[in-house]
This record gives structure tokens, C-alpha cells and sequence, in this order.
């Protein structure tokens, strides 16, 4: 049983004095967690968004910015609004879109009830009770 383990390290030891450096790191790194909703982190213009939805969004509020009506036209958007809560909390609200009959939306990409977590919820709550604004999820 001993030869046997020796020579699985021996052989072990072959194989590693083969690889490149850099061929061994890659071999041995750990492996990326995946994120526990699945998200793509996906790039539009330049900005590496959380998800593919949250890029499609805002690839939707450039298309929006040709539209006919000012009531549907945006006329800028911002992503990534932080806010701090009384307690200490915080949020980062996806988008702030400003329309050109001058309303402003805070929007949120959700992929789903399972993106809602209780975390949430109270954020969102929070964020009507202090700042008095309504965050629409898209």
C-alpha cells in the first residue's frame, strides 16, 4: 500500500514538473462561486451591469429616449443611486429615470419572487418611510 501511494505522488510530482507555471496556477485555482440567482454580469457601453436583465433595462431607457411622447421620453438616466437609511442601512437603487415632462422614477430590476428577499422589502419600505419615494420594480 505504501509503494503504491509513493508512486502516486512520485507521479504526482512528474506531472506537476510538466506544467508551466502559470498551466499549474489555473489547474489549482479555486473555482468562481456562482451567484445565487444565476445572474450574467453583463457590460452596456462601457458599465458592467449585475444582470442581463438589469443591462437590458437600461439598453430599453436609451431606446426611450426617442420616444414620441414626453410623458414615455426619457431624458436622462442615472444607474446605481445610493441611499442611507436612519439606521444605517443601506440601498442602491438600480436606476433614476428623469422623463421630459419632468417626473423622475426610481427603478429596480427583479428577476422574480425570489429576488424579493425579506432584505428587501424592508429597504423598500424604509425607502417610502424616510425619503417618501416609490421604487417601481421592472
Amino acid at each position: 500500500m505504501k509503494e503504491r501511494i509513493y508512486d502516486n505522488d512520485a507521479e504526482h510530482f512528474k506531472l506537476q514538473k510538466e506544467l508551466t507555471l502559470k498551466e499549474y496556477k489555473e489547474m489549482t485555482s479555486k473555482k468562481k462561486k456562482r451567484n445565487k440567482y444565476f445572474n450574467i454580469k453583463t457590460e452596456y457601453k462601457g458599465r458592467v451591469f449585475a444582470s442581463e436583465k438589469e443591462a437590458n433595462h437600461a439598453y430599453a431607457l436609451d431606446i426611450s429616449k426617442k420616444a414620441m411622447f414626453p410623458s414615455q421620453r426619457v431624458s436622462y438616466w442615472i444607474p446605481q443611486v445610493p441611499f442611507t437609511f436612519a439606521c444605517g442601512t443601506k440601498m442602491i437603487v438600480d436606476f433614476l429615470v428623469l422623463y421630459a415632462d419632468g417626473r423622475y422614477e426610481f427603478q429596480d430590476t427583479k428577476g422574480g419572487e425570489a429576488t424579493k428577499t425579506a432584505a428587501y422589502k424592508i429597504k423598500k419600505k424604509l425607502l417610502k418611510n424616510e425619503y417618501s419615494l416609490d421604487l417601481k420594480e421592472v
